[in-house]
């Protein structure tokens, strides 16, 4: 992973001010272990939006260039939640959990409460780094890369279809996510 911005990842984050990309069925990485395809209860190539709405409400609705994206606020974990399909199709393209405010107009309105939600594993925002590592293994790429007065470390790990990508704060899962290609 380039740092600053090089990379496609690094890209999308800083244009949105809070974006992590992520994950999908078994590692290519040889040292890596496998991690599930599922954030929140939603499986990315597999779960349709209309499962996303039927577990957590309509969501704030963001339609950019054929792709259509749900957020949602986690009150319990302070946190947002974000869903995206692929390209003119219902089924989910990527999940992100994250705890940096997400810019979407509504998605503070869009609610889901007394529910903590998690990845596969049992990862969640908070645990340290070392957590991640031993659930996952070693990551393909690390890097860095700066979002307005933060400084993250980014995990990038490869998967067959896919990615997975993990950042840190001060050793904290601050964002993770699954994105398939």
């Amino acid at each position: 992973m380039r740092v600053g911005g090089g990379s496609r990842l690094a890209g999308l984050i800083v244009t949105t001010l809070a974006v992590g990309v992520c994950a999908l069925s078994p590692l290519a990485s040889p040292q890596s272990r496998e991690f599930g395809r599922t954030i929140a209860a939603i499986t990315v190539g597999q779960d349709r939006l209309d499962r996303v709405r039927s577990l957590y409400s309509s969501g704030a609705q963001t339609p950019v260039t054929g792709v259509q994206s749900l957020c949602y606020y986690v009150e319990q974990d302070q946190s947002y939640l974000s869903v995206s399909t692929f390209e003119r199709e219902s089924r989910v393209r990527s999940v992100m959990l994250t705890t940096f405010t997400y810019a979407t107009p509504g998605c503070q309105d869009a609610r889901i409460t007394a529910r903590h939600l998690t990845a596969s594993r049992g990862i969640a925002l908070g645990d340290p780094m070392s957590k991640i590592i031993d659930a996952l293994g070693q990551p393909a790429e690390t890097g860095t890369v700066r979002i307005g007065e933060h400084d993250l470390l980014v995990l990038d790990y490869l998967v067959s279809g896919g990615r997975v990508t993990c950042q840190f704060e001060h050793n904290k899962l601050v964002t993770i996510g699954v994105e398939f290609d």
